[in-house]
């Protein structure tokens, strides 16, 4: 057990009490997590989840607490406020920094949050028409209809599912939509379509603490996430391309991927979406 709230700890593979509670582990996944954190004055919740393939990272940990708390803050925002329709889903879409949006099968949007409207008023890879969620080319509409209808639609023996889509993007930048599905809160099944955005920095150090990464390598993932080829890549870093292309292959060796635009996919998976509670740990650089 976590001595104090806000902690996420992994436990040892195959622990009796995740055993007792999910059954015996699948091949390869004996790992698992413990978690606790404050739910009221006098009462704390613990959190028990199994099973993984590897034990868990504390910068995966921290991710996490980020995450729980930010769905308990909401959930608490949320009480004494009454039925109000989507009020709950309104509150959880605003704990998160990226752009959301919370749409019905036929891809009415329902409510969003305020970077969600900044970017349909912008005209991202994502547009408003009529009252609906709209992509400037077909493929990706699409792919989000689909997406949509599956979060929406599908309960097999792993519930509704969540999809990564991939969009097109400005200044050779992929951009990639998560569709997941919403709390119902009584009312008709909906979806979440979510547009991560990419902080090179953070991205970088956090692929490199997960997997590794020489200091020399962080900072070719740096400029591979703000869209630098490996030319740009080169000069920035006073290397030659080939030194670059070399690096490239080693790094996405060790991330197990085989394309450029899968450092992003990477990135998204591996990113906590939710506020810190008081704002972020250390300011961005201008």
């Amino acid at each position: 057990m976590p001595q104090a709230t806000g902690q996420f700890l992994g436990l040892a593979p195959c622990h009796p009490l995740v055993a007792r509670l999910f059954g015996e582990p699948p091949v390869g996944q004996a790992h698992s997590v413990i978690g606790r954190i404050r739910w009221q004055a006098d009462c704390d919740l613990v959190l028990v989840a199994g099973w993984r393939p590897t034990c868990l990272e504390p910068l995966e940990a921290a991710l996490l607490a980020r995450g729980v708390n930010a769905c308990r803050n909401a959930v608490e925002a949320d009480r004494g406020r009454g039925t109000a329709e989507g009020a709950g889903g309104l509150d959880l879409i605003n704990s998160v920094v990226s752009p959301v949006i919370r749409v019905d099968e036929r891809l009415a949007i329902v409510n969003l949050n305020e970077p969600a409207r900044r970017e349909l008023a912008h005209g991202g890879v994502l547009c408003e028409q009529a009252g609906r969620l709209a992509s400037a080319t077909c493929h990706a509409m699409e792919e989000l209809r689909a997406a949509v209808r599956r979060s929406v639609r599908e309960t097999g023996t792993e519930g509704r599912r969540s999809s990564i889509i991939p969009l097109t993007g400005d200044a050779g930048l992929p951009r990639f939509a998560i569709v997941a599905p919403s709390p119902s809160h009584g009312e008709d099944p909906t979806a979440v379509v979510v547009l991560p955005e990419v902080d090179e920095e953070e991205g970088a150090r956090r692929l490199s603490a997960l997997y590794n990464l020489t200091r020399a390598e962080e900072g070719v993932v740096r400029l591979i996430l703000v869209g630098a080829a490996p030319v740009g890549i080169a000069a920035e870093l006073g290397l030659t391309e080939a030194t670059v292309r070399t690096y490239i292959k080693r790094i996405m060796l060790k991330l197990g991927i085989n394309r450029r635009s899968e450092f992003f996919l990477l990135y998204i998976l591996t990113m906590s979406p939710f506020r810190f509670p008081a704002g972020p740990p250390q300011a961005r650089s201008a």
